[in-house]
């Protein structure tokens, strides 16, 4: 019957937005983490990719061969606990670096 329809689009549309509500605070919660992290870290300090250790550079340098942009991004991501945007940007850097 056509109740039964709507009323299972609007039980699915209630889930679809609790769903997108909830990502947004997992979301949310990661940013703060990462945000504690880097304070702690005394990263107020922007992180570049000149400014990152050898040793860790040279970690990234090798995956750098084997990965694709977005693999390469999370694992700097995950090796310096940097926000997406610096990966990026530290993810160009090395391009431009290993183009030289």
């Amino acid at each position: 019957s056509l109740s039964a329809e709507a009323e299972a689009r609007e039980a699915e549309r209630e889930a679809e937005e609790r769903e997108e509500r909830e990502k947004k605070e997992v979301m949310e919660r990661r940013r703060k983490v990462m945000e504690k992290k880097r304070e702690k870290n005394g990263e107020g300090t922007k992180i570049t990719w000149s400014s990152t250790e050898e040793a860790k550079r040279d970690e990234i340098r090798k995956l750098a061969g084997q990965l694709s942009d977005k693999h390469l991004e999370h694992e700097i991501k995950r090796i310096l606990h940097v926000s997406d945007a610096e990966a990026a940007q530290m993810r160009l850097e090395l391009k431009r670096e290993s183009a030289l």
